[in-house]
């Protein structure tokens, strides 16, 4: 091959080599600031309790990055079994206005369950409700030690589950997680919020 070819073939090498980084770094700049959005728009869903348009949390979605002072050392922390296969994981209790004792459950790095007693929600149930439609299932809920047959309103698909009042009307706790199915919410993800009484 002739230099001036060499010369021409190097010179093209080169721009494609540019051109392709080029593309990778504004790939992964999009990448880190939709994290970023989506993390903020997340975090802004829990505080207003806003949840009109959600759609599950993010993946691998580490609680340290999603909420202020967060405790970076877990191993003290008590476990909580959740779902029928009684999944242990790792509590911290917030402190986020609206809720009633809101709690962030960890496995791993990753949070897997937020969920949160009495949740004030702008324009109540029925704004949600409608943005929510038919969940794919109504299951039987125990409110503290008072069953609430059909009252526990799943939307794996979504990412949300309500825990409604005997009248239908009014959350009394919700829950949010990861999008994913039913079986995989019953038993890996659905907290157990049955009272336990003490022996008089």
């Amino acid at each position: 091959m002739k230099p001036l070819n060499l010369l021409a073939v190097s010179i093209v090498c080169g721009l494609i080599t540019i051109v392709i980084l080029s593309a990778v770094k504004l790939i992964t700049q999009e990448y880190t600031n939709m994290s970023k959005y989506n993390l903020k728009t997340i975090l802004e869903a829990l505080e207003t309790r806003d949840f009109v348009g959600w759609n599950g949390l993010p993946d691998s979605c580490a609680p340290g990055n999603l909420f202020d002072d967060f405790p970076v050392d877990l191993s003290d922390r008590p476990n909580r079994p959740l779902g029928k296969l009684f999944k242990p994981s790792v509590f911290v209790l917030l402190n986020i206005d609206g809720y009633y004792r809101p709690t962030a459950s960890i496995r791993g790095n990753e949070l897997v369950l937020f969920d949160g007693m009495n949740p004030e929600l702008p324009g109540g149930f029925a704004r949600l409700r409608d943005d929510l439609g038919e969940p794919i299932t109504r299951l039987d809920w125990i409110y503290g030690t008072l069953e609430i047959p059909n009252g526990e309103w799943v939307y794996p698909e979504r990412g949300i589950t309500v825990f409604l009042n005997t009248l239908a009307d009014k959350v009394l706790h919700i829950a949010v997680y990861r999008c994913t199915d039913l079986d995989n919410y019953v038993n890996t993800l659905r907290p157990n919020l049955r009272k336990k009484l003490k022996p008089r």
